[in-house]
């Protein structure tokens, strides 16, 4: 659907800090802009006409961070995220996102490894309305998900993995609720 079309940029600068042989801490700020191609935006009240402009939009946020490595065979981090989207037309679709996500790297032998991730993120829109009518409330939306993942390495040229993702998303406008699970398993060779 070329309603769908869009541009896509982003600049980020990330930045690490060894406290001491073990911790570590670390953060990342973003810029991204997305500009849709044949997409109109939403004026204030959330409505669509066509004689509005292309929708656009600006992101930014900000990311901080720790992470233990107690071992090299293992991994555990925290991090915390807050974002915010703006909508360059009338500002119908601006929001505030914050996040957060807690993971753990596992290497029980030198060619496995194993990641396991979760996170939670709550999202709300200031100015938009659930199902974009203005009788039905703000539109707020939050999430989870999950995810493991194996690596197996099982010569120099071949490997193996597989993965099992969860996302869930709920919020004020049943249109945008989802849940879903994943799973893949996949072969790898390199030459």
């Amino acid at each position: 659907v070329s309603e769908y079309d869009n541009d896509y940029y982003r600049l980020s600068a990330d930045v690490e800090h060894e406290l001491n042989t073990w911790n570590y801490v670390y953060g990342e700020a973003g810029y991204g802009r997305r500009d849709y191609l044949d997409r109109p935006a939403r004026n204030a009240q959330g409505q669509l006409f066509t004689s509005n402009p292309k929708r656009e939009y600006v992101y930014q946020n900000l990311k901080a961070g720790w992470r233990f490595e107690p071992r090299k065979a293992a991994t555990f981090q925290i991090d915390v995220r807050h974002g915010q989207r703006e909508d360059e037309f009338a500002g119908y679709g601006n929001y505030n996102e914050t996040a957060i996500n807690v993971g753990m790297l596992l290497k029980p032998k030198r060619q496995i490894k194993v990641h396991v991730d979760a996170g939670y993120w709550t999202r709300d829109y200031p100015n938009a309305f659930a199902f974009d009518e203005p009788t039905a409330g703000a539109s707020e939306s939050e999430g989870w998900d999950g995810q493991c993942k194996l690596d197996w390495r099982w010569s120099k040229h071949m490997a193996s993995n597989a993965l099992w993702r969860y996302e869930k998303d709920t919020g004020s406008d049943l249109r945008y609720q989802f849940e879903r699970t994943v799973i893949t398993v996949g072969m790898e060779y390199t030459m």
